[in-house]
């Protein structure tokens, strides 16, 4: 086993290759790897066995906008429907949704969450506010505001070059 001094120098070198590294990444690789490296610490923030990151953006997405459709929250979320699909029965089984018909629309599913899933909430709100307050520890607030500013402008901006 290296000593603390090693091991100490070992880590610094890894971060500086990791830094360098970076430094030259193309823009859609660092948004590729800051989404990766966000949801891996949410993960770890969560400390919740049963729910995973992408389960507790759904849980948080429900809950502040009810009843959508699963065309819309697998958008929302940024997955394929079939996988989607895959994690909401996970999630309909565990009892922290259910899929309802559309009252206007049999064809379409409306997802909400159940007392299971709205108890959850919280405990998923605090990870979110641990996350941000180790993101905001290691980049500083003005960081942070710049990053979030610019990255609402790339996604309204996408947006609209999607759309038409």
């Amino acid at each position: 086993m290296p000593d603390d001094g090693h091991h100490r120098s070992r880590i610094a070198s890894l971060t500086a290759t990791r830094t360098v590294h970076v430094q030259h990444m193309p823009v859609i690789e660092l948004l590729h790897a800051a989404s990766r490296e966000a949801s891996a610490l949410f993960e770890r923030t969560l400390r919740h066995k049963t729910i995973t990151a992408r389960q507790a953006m759904a849980i948080i997405i429900l809950d502040r906008h009810p009843r959508r459709n699963q065309r819309e929250l697998a958008e929302l979320l940024g997955m394929d429907r079939s996988s989607l699909s895959v994690m909401l029965r996970r999630m309909e089984d565990a009892g922290i949704i259910s899929r309802l018909h559309d009252h206007t629309d049999a064809r379409i599913w409306r997802i909400e969450l159940s007392r299971k899933g709205k108890a959850a909430v919280p405990g998923i709100q605090a990870a979110e506010e641990r996350t941000m307050a180790i993101i905001r520890e290691r980049i500083g607030d003005e960081s942070l505001e710049r990053a979030t500013e610019a990255l609402r402008r790339m996604l309204a901006d996408i947006a609209i070059t999607r759309r038409g």
